[in-house]
């Protein structure tokens, strides 16, 4: 099944397949991910946090802070997770 398509400010995003199927279970390190992009105002000032969550460790991975919700804003989070 396929989620709802969103708009991330100049970047047209299509949910993928759910390829877990709440099978949050990983046997080895960086075979399962997942995502989560969260709003939070600080200071009067809006800030969106990408984080990525490896599923064998239950830990944050990678993440990325930015003043608007981008394309970059999730491709940094999953850079820093791979180290990048």
């Amino acid at each position: 099944m396929v989620g709802k398509d969103a708009c991330i400010t100049g970047v047209h995003v299509v949910n993928a397949e759910n390829l877990l199927w709440s099978q949050f279970a990983a046997a080895t390190l960086n075979r399962k991910l997942t995502t989560d992009i969260t709003y939070a105002l600080v200071k009067s000032r809006g800030l969106y946090l990408s984080i990525v969550v490896g599923l064998y460790c239950r830990c944050i991975v990678g993440e990325s802070l930015d003043t608007s919700m981008t394309g970059e804003l999730i491709t940094d989070a999953l850079s820093t997770a791979y180290g990048g």
